[in-house]
Protein backbone atom coordinates (compact mmCIF):
# COMPACT_ATOMS: atom_id res chain seq x y z
CA UNK A 1 0.00 0.00 0.00
CA UNK A 2 1.67 3.61 -1.05
CA UNK A 3 -0.96 5.66 0.53
CA UNK A 4 -3.73 6.21 3.44
CA UNK A 5 -5.56 9.35 3.16
CA UNK A 6 -7.19 10.02 6.40
CA UNK A 7 -9.99 11.26 6.26
CA UNK A 8 -12.11 12.78 9.82
CA UNK A 9 -15.78 13.06 8.89
CA UNK A 10 -18.65 14.75 11.47
CA UNK A 11 -21.94 15.97 10.32
CA UNK A 12 -20.52 17.02 6.73
CA UNK A 13 -23.58 16.00 4.72
CA UNK A 14 -23.42 19.57 2.46
CA UNK A 15 -19.83 19.11 1.48
CA UNK A 16 -19.15 14.77 2.02
CA UNK A 17 -19.67 13.96 -1.58
CA UNK A 18 -17.60 16.51 -3.23
CA UNK A 19 -14.95 15.63 -1.23
CA UNK A 20 -14.78 11.91 -1.73
CA UNK A 21 -15.60 11.99 -5.14
CA UNK A 22 -12.45 13.59 -5.64
CA UNK A 23 -10.98 11.00 -4.25
CA UNK A 24 -12.07 8.50 -7.27
CA UNK A 25 -10.31 10.87 -9.48
CA UNK A 26 -6.53 9.86 -7.68
CA UNK A 27 -5.23 7.10 -10.43
CA UNK A 28 -1.52 5.63 -10.22
CA UNK A 29 -0.52 4.83 -6.98
CA UNK A 30 -2.27 2.16 -4.47
CA UNK A 31 -4.17 3.87 -2.20
CA UNK A 32 -6.77 3.58 0.70
CA UNK A 33 -9.32 6.40 1.85
CA UNK A 34 -9.92 5.46 5.71
CA UNK A 35 -13.46 7.60 6.51
CA UNK A 36 -13.87 8.14 10.10
CA UNK A 37 -17.22 8.42 10.70
CA UNK A 38 -17.54 10.59 14.04
CA UNK A 39 -20.81 9.73 15.27
CA UNK A 40 -22.52 12.16 12.56
CA UNK A 41 -26.00 12.41 13.08
CA UNK A 42 -27.29 13.65 9.59
CA UNK A 43 -26.29 11.88 6.44
CA UNK A 44 -23.35 11.31 6.08
CA UNK A 45 -23.29 7.76 6.36
CA UNK A 46 -25.25 7.18 3.65
CA UNK A 47 -22.63 9.38 1.29
CA UNK A 48 -19.89 7.24 2.44
CA UNK A 49 -21.83 4.15 1.95
CA UNK A 50 -21.95 5.04 -1.76
CA UNK A 51 -18.27 5.07 -2.24
CA UNK A 52 -17.22 1.93 -0.23
CA UNK A 53 -19.86 0.15 -1.97
CA UNK A 54 -18.58 1.31 -5.34
CA UNK A 55 -14.98 1.71 -4.53
CA UNK A 56 -12.67 -1.31 -3.03
CA UNK A 57 -10.24 1.94 -2.14
CA UNK A 58 -12.48 3.18 0.33
CA UNK A 59 -12.85 1.85 4.49
CA UNK A 60 -15.31 2.97 6.49
CA UNK A 61 -14.49 3.24 10.62
CA UNK A 62 -17.41 4.11 12.90
CA UNK A 63 -17.18 5.78 16.34
CA UNK A 64 -18.73 7.61 18.63
CA UNK A 65 -18.21 11.36 18.56
CA UNK A 66 -15.25 12.61 20.28
CA UNK A 67 -13.65 15.11 17.91
CA UNK A 68 -11.19 15.40 14.98
CA UNK A 69 -8.09 14.74 16.80
CA UNK A 70 -9.71 11.35 17.69
CA UNK A 71 -10.69 10.48 14.65
CA UNK A 72 -7.21 11.07 13.09
CA UNK A 73 -5.96 9.12 15.38
CA UNK A 74 -8.47 6.08 14.38
CA UNK A 75 -7.39 6.57 11.24
CA UNK A 76 -3.41 6.61 11.63
CA UNK A 77 -3.84 3.39 13.83
CA UNK A 78 -5.63 1.53 10.78
CA UNK A 79 -3.11 3.16 8.28
CA UNK A 80 -1.00 0.91 5.97
CA UNK A 81 0.23 3.31 3.43
CA UNK A 82 3.73 3.74 3.46
CA UNK A 83 2.76 7.30 3.21
CA UNK A 84 -0.12 9.38 5.22
CA UNK A 85 -2.17 12.73 4.40
CA UNK A 86 -4.95 13.90 5.96
CA UNK A 87 -8.44 15.46 3.81
CA UNK A 88 -11.03 17.32 5.83
CA UNK A 89 -14.48 16.46 4.91
CA UNK A 90 -15.49 19.57 3.67
CA UNK A 91 -12.45 20.51 1.01
CA UNK A 92 -11.03 18.48 -1.44
CA UNK A 93 -7.59 17.10 -3.30
CA UNK A 94 -7.19 18.26 -7.02
CA UNK A 95 -7.27 15.24 -9.89
CA UNK A 96 -4.35 12.73 -9.52
CA UNK A 97 -2.26 14.80 -6.74
CA UNK A 98 -1.45 11.37 -4.91
CA UNK A 99 -0.09 9.97 -7.14
CA UNK A 100 2.46 13.01 -8.31
CA UNK A 101 2.81 13.45 -4.66
CA UNK A 102 4.28 10.10 -4.01
CA UNK A 103 6.21 10.08 -7.31
CA UNK A 104 8.11 13.37 -5.77
CA UNK A 105 8.75 11.84 -2.33
CA UNK A 106 10.10 8.62 -3.73
CA UNK A 107 12.32 11.03 -6.66
CA UNK A 108 13.97 12.76 -3.63
CA UNK A 109 13.64 10.35 -0.68
CA UNK A 110 11.70 12.40 1.53
CA UNK A 111 10.29 12.35 4.98
CA UNK A 112 7.52 14.56 3.82
CA UNK A 113 6.39 17.38 1.19
CA UNK A 114 4.77 20.60 2.43
CA UNK A 115 2.79 21.46 -0.21
CA UNK A 116 0.37 24.74 -1.15
CA UNK A 117 -3.57 25.03 -0.58
CA UNK A 118 -6.18 26.89 -2.80
CA UNK A 119 -8.26 28.82 -0.17
CA UNK A 120 -11.67 29.61 -1.28
CA UNK A 121 -13.35 32.10 1.77
CA UNK A 122 -10.37 32.13 3.99
CA UNK A 123 -9.36 34.40 6.40
CA UNK A 124 -6.04 36.70 5.25
CA UNK A 125 -3.73 34.76 7.75
CA UNK A 126 -5.08 31.52 6.07
CA UNK A 127 -3.64 32.71 2.39
CA UNK A 128 -0.58 34.41 3.90
CA UNK A 129 0.21 30.89 5.31
CA UNK A 130 0.97 29.22 1.83
CA UNK A 131 3.74 31.65 0.33
CA UNK A 132 6.24 30.53 -2.76
CA UNK A 133 8.49 27.89 -1.75
CA UNK A 134 10.62 25.14 -3.44
CA UNK A 135 13.18 24.02 -1.53
CA UNK A 136 14.49 20.60 -0.97
CA UNK A 137 16.37 20.73 2.78
CA UNK A 138 18.13 17.10 3.63
CA UNK A 139 19.33 17.97 7.14
CA UNK A 140 15.99 19.62 8.65
CA UNK A 141 16.32 20.12 12.41
CA UNK A 142 14.33 21.16 15.51
CA UNK A 143 14.72 24.28 15.50
CA UNK A 144 13.88 24.65 11.68
CA UNK A 145 10.19 24.24 12.66
CA UNK A 146 10.05 27.83 13.60
CA UNK A 147 12.59 29.00 11.15
CA UNK A 148 9.99 27.95 8.22
CA UNK A 149 6.92 29.59 9.21
CA UNK A 150 5.04 27.89 6.27
CA UNK A 151 5.44 24.24 7.77
CA UNK A 152 2.84 25.00 10.26
CA UNK A 153 -0.03 25.41 10.54
CA UNK A 154 -2.35 23.07 8.70
CA UNK A 155 -1.85 18.98 8.94
CA UNK A 156 -4.05 18.83 5.46
CA UNK A 157 -1.20 20.38 3.58
CA UNK A 158 1.81 17.50 4.49
CA UNK A 159 1.92 14.50 2.76
CA UNK A 160 4.16 12.19 5.38
CA UNK A 161 6.15 9.24 5.33
CA UNK A 162 4.16 6.73 7.62
CA UNK A 163 7.64 5.55 9.79
CA UNK A 164 8.09 9.00 10.55
CA UNK A 165 5.12 9.91 12.45
CA UNK A 166 5.76 5.97 14.38
CA UNK A 167 3.54 5.95 17.59
CA UNK A 168 2.91 9.71 17.51
CA UNK A 169 -0.53 10.85 17.85
CA UNK A 170 -3.00 14.21 17.57
CA UNK A 171 -3.55 15.45 21.10
CA UNK A 172 -6.97 14.98 22.24
CA UNK A 173 -6.91 17.84 24.87
CA UNK A 174 -6.58 20.38 22.13
CA UNK A 175 -9.77 21.24 20.33
CA UNK A 176 -8.08 24.21 18.49
CA UNK A 177 -4.38 24.20 16.89
CA UNK A 178 -4.29 20.46 17.23
CA UNK A 179 -2.40 20.36 13.86
CA UNK A 180 0.14 23.17 14.89
CA UNK A 181 1.31 21.32 17.94
CA UNK A 182 1.13 17.86 15.95
CA UNK A 183 2.85 19.03 13.04
CA UNK A 184 5.66 20.86 15.41
CA UNK A 185 6.40 17.69 17.49
CA UNK A 186 6.49 15.09 14.44
CA UNK A 187 8.35 17.72 12.89
CA UNK A 188 11.22 17.08 15.43
CA UNK A 189 11.83 13.67 13.62
CA UNK A 190 12.27 14.67 9.96
CA UNK A 191 15.61 14.73 8.39
CA UNK A 192 14.38 15.58 4.56
CA UNK A 193 11.34 18.20 3.72
CA UNK A 194 10.37 19.31 0.55
CA UNK A 195 8.86 22.59 0.12
CA UNK A 196 6.72 23.13 -3.03
CA UNK A 197 4.20 25.93 -4.42
CA UNK A 198 2.26 23.42 -6.13
CA UNK A 199 -1.32 23.88 -5.37
CA UNK A 200 -2.78 20.20 -4.29
CA UNK A 201 -5.43 20.56 -2.07
CA UNK A 202 -8.10 23.26 -2.01
CA UNK A 203 -9.93 24.73 1.23
CA UNK A 204 -13.08 25.83 1.52
CA UNK A 205 -14.14 28.01 4.59
CA UNK A 206 -17.72 27.90 5.30
CA UNK A 207 -20.14 29.48 7.28
CA UNK A 208 -20.67 26.14 9.34
CA UNK A 209 -16.96 25.17 9.03
CA UNK A 210 -15.56 24.55 13.00
CA UNK A 211 -13.04 27.39 13.18
CA UNK A 212 -16.09 29.93 12.38
CA UNK A 213 -18.11 27.98 15.75
CA UNK A 214 -15.88 29.29 18.40
CA UNK A 215 -15.64 32.70 19.86
CA UNK A 216 -12.72 34.39 20.70
CA UNK A 217 -12.26 33.65 24.34
CA UNK A 218 -12.24 29.61 23.38
CA UNK A 219 -10.08 30.28 21.01
CA UNK A 220 -7.67 32.39 23.22
CA UNK A 221 -7.96 29.87 25.80
CA UNK A 222 -7.06 26.97 23.27
CA UNK A 223 -3.94 29.16 22.35
CA UNK A 224 -3.14 29.46 26.23
CA UNK A 225 -3.12 25.28 26.28
CA UNK A 226 -1.69 25.08 22.40
CA UNK A 227 1.69 27.04 23.71
CA UNK A 228 1.84 25.24 27.12
CA UNK A 229 2.04 21.82 25.87
CA UNK A 230 4.18 22.75 22.89
CA UNK A 231 6.52 24.17 25.46
CA UNK A 232 6.75 20.96 27.37
CA UNK A 233 8.74 18.96 24.45
CA UNK A 234 10.69 21.72 22.86
CA UNK A 235 14.31 21.93 24.22
CA UNK A 236 15.76 24.18 21.93
CA UNK A 237 14.15 27.66 23.08
CA UNK A 238 15.54 29.60 20.32
CA UNK A 239 14.40 33.47 19.55
CA UNK A 240 12.26 32.08 16.80
CA UNK A 241 10.35 29.51 18.83
CA UNK A 242 9.41 32.90 21.70
CA UNK A 243 8.30 34.86 18.90
CA UNK A 244 5.92 32.20 17.75
CA UNK A 245 5.05 32.17 21.34
CA UNK A 246 3.75 35.68 21.72
CA UNK A 247 2.43 36.06 18.21
CA UNK A 248 0.51 32.70 18.91
CA UNK A 249 -1.08 34.40 22.06
CA UNK A 250 -1.16 37.91 21.98
CA UNK A 251 -3.18 37.97 18.89
CA UNK A 252 -5.76 35.74 19.58
CA UNK A 253 -6.16 37.70 23.32
CA UNK A 254 -6.21 41.16 21.28
CA UNK A 255 -10.07 39.82 20.17
CA UNK A 256 -11.26 39.18 23.25
CA UNK A 257 -12.88 41.63 26.15
CA UNK A 258 -8.99 41.41 27.70
CA UNK A 259 -9.71 39.99 30.82
CA UNK A 260 -7.43 39.46 33.81
CA UNK A 261 -7.39 36.38 34.06
CA UNK A 262 -6.22 35.74 30.56
CA UNK A 263 -3.86 38.48 30.78
CA UNK A 264 -2.00 36.25 34.03
CA UNK A 265 -2.00 33.13 31.91
CA UNK A 266 -0.38 34.69 29.28
CA UNK A 267 2.17 37.26 31.38
CA UNK A 268 3.03 33.69 33.00
CA UNK A 269 3.69 32.00 29.78
CA UNK A 270 5.70 34.46 28.27
CA UNK A 271 7.94 35.07 31.54
CA UNK A 272 8.36 30.96 32.07
CA UNK A 273 9.24 31.21 28.12
CA UNK A 274 12.02 34.09 28.49
CA UNK A 275 9.96 35.66 25.91
CA UNK A 276 11.13 39.13 26.73
CA UNK A 277 14.73 38.39 25.70
CA UNK A 278 13.13 38.21 22.13
CA UNK A 279 10.20 40.47 22.14
CA UNK A 280 11.83 43.92 23.62
CA UNK A 281 10.19 45.35 26.65
CA UNK A 282 9.62 48.51 24.66
CA UNK A 283 7.39 47.05 22.29
CA UNK A 284 3.93 48.41 22.45
CA UNK A 285 2.07 44.99 22.67
CA UNK A 286 4.11 44.00 25.44
CA UNK A 287 3.74 47.50 26.97
CA UNK A 288 -0.49 46.78 26.62
CA UNK A 289 -0.31 43.48 28.37
CA UNK A 290 1.25 44.75 31.26
CA UNK A 291 -0.45 48.02 32.16
CA UNK A 292 -3.84 45.93 31.48
CA UNK A 293 -4.93 47.79 28.31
Amino acid sequence: MDISVIIPIYNSDKHLYRCLKSLIHQRGVDCEFICINDGSTDYSKQIIDQFVTSDKRFRYIEKKHNGVSAARNVGLDTAQGRYVCFLDSDDYIKKNSLYKLYQTAEKYQCDVIKFNAKVINGYDWMKQSFIKHDELIKDFSKKDVFTYKDCRPFIWCHFIKRDVIKNQRFDTNIQIGEDQEFIIRYLHDVNTILFTSKKYYVYHNHADSSINRCGEEKICRENIKLVKKVASFIEDKSDLYKKWVFDTLYYSFEKTNRCDELRSEILELLISEQVYTAVSKSNIKIQRLLRGE
